[in-house]
């Protein structure tokens, strides 16, 4: 199993980051696409919801696990890495001039010996996509 967590401080209020990162309909940036293939419930963060993630040429399918406003949100990675059993949650907690944002991410790679690409570049990915957040949407 490889895995790996990221922390990042971001200036906004845990209840706008919680807005950003639990709308599964959304993209949270620019240069990101985000579809809906299937959705469970009535809300964008209905269990069971499956979204297609278009960065570039690529294409990701993630499912909605669990939820837990305001303070965590746990999605599958169904298709488009070399990965299985690919588990993602994000964090959300208040601190006392901002917000602390923690992603962790576990997987097994389908080709032994390449999990560390897959999370080299899943790492990049996550922390250009927190980067982003914070100079677009700061408080």
């Amino acid at each position: 199993m490889t895995s790996f967590s990221i922390e990042k401080k971001i200036k906004m209020s845990a209840d706008k980051a919680w807005n950003i990162f639990s709308d599964f309909e959304h993209s949270p940036i620019a240069g990101i696409t985000v579809s809906v293939e299937e959705k469970r419930e009535s809300s964008s963060n209905g269990i069971g919801t499956i979204r297609i993630i278009t960065i570039g040429k690529t294409q990701f399918r993630e499912r909605l696990e669990a939820i837990e406003p305001p303070n965590s949100l746990t999605y599958s990675l169904l298709s488009g890495a070399p990965v299985r059993d690919y588990i993602g949650n994000i964090g959300i907690s208040s601190t006392g001039n901002g917000t602390l944002i923690t992603w962790k991410v576990q997987f097994k790679p389908k080709i032994i010996g390449l999990g560390w690409i897959v999370k080299w570049l899943a790492k990049n990915t996550i922390n250009h996509i927190l980067k982003e957040i914070e100079e677009e949407y700061q408080d």
